[in-house]
């Protein structure tokens, strides 16, 4: 039994930091999110993954995935070359960086705002779909103030009972900055 409850902590431990390793990557705050012909292959490697600065021994167990946007360029280079290339060539080195301490923000970062083109906290967003706080009239808006746009402003909210309801049965919201 012993060997088989530390088979499943491994397992768990390594399936987590894996999970982590790759979601952190895709999912920041200035990350790139373009579909159609706004799209770039290029732009989509070295904007929309990021280069995560990790300890030497964490880059070691995790094969250097910390260079990411080099593994978008080109997914053929070796795990022991990617940080070389890295540092060969400062294009390479244009890209967001994240730490340990800094990727912790992007768990809260769940709405896309399609104006300022970044993801943003939506903490408001079951403030806004709650029917004891929104949709007392046909369309209304609200300003949130808790719900602030990286600039510092906040984000308005409409939402609208006479939609139907969404898939898990709340309210239709729209979010928009103050213009």
């Amino acid at each position: 039994w012993n060997f088989i409850i530390l088979q499943l902590v491994v397992t768990s431990v390594s399936g987590s930091a894996g999970i982590w390793l790759f979601y952190v990557q895709h999912q920041f705050e200035d990350t790139y999110w373009r579909s159609g012909e706004d799209w770039d292959y290029t732009d989509s490697a070295m904007q929309g993954s990021s280069f995560y600065r990790l300890p030497a021994v964490l880059n070691w167990f995790s094969g250097n995935i910390g260079y990411h946007h080099i593994h978008h360029l080109s997914s053929r280079i070796p795990n022991y070359n990617l940080k070389a290339c890295h540092e060969s060539e400062p294009f390479f080195q244009k890209v967001p960086v994240l730490t340990l301490r800094t990727s912790l923000r992007s768990l809260s970062l769940r709405l896309w705002d399609e104006e300022a083109g970044k993801l943003v906290d939506a903490s408001c967003i079951a403030a806004c779909c709650s029917p004891d706080q929104c949709c007392t009239g046909e369309v209304p808006f609200r300003t949130y103030p808790k719900c602030q746009t990286p600039n510092g402003s906040s984000i308005n909210c409409s939402c609208s009972r006479r939609a139907p309801p969404n898939e898990s049965g709340g309210y239709h919201c729209w979010f928009s900055q103050p213009s």
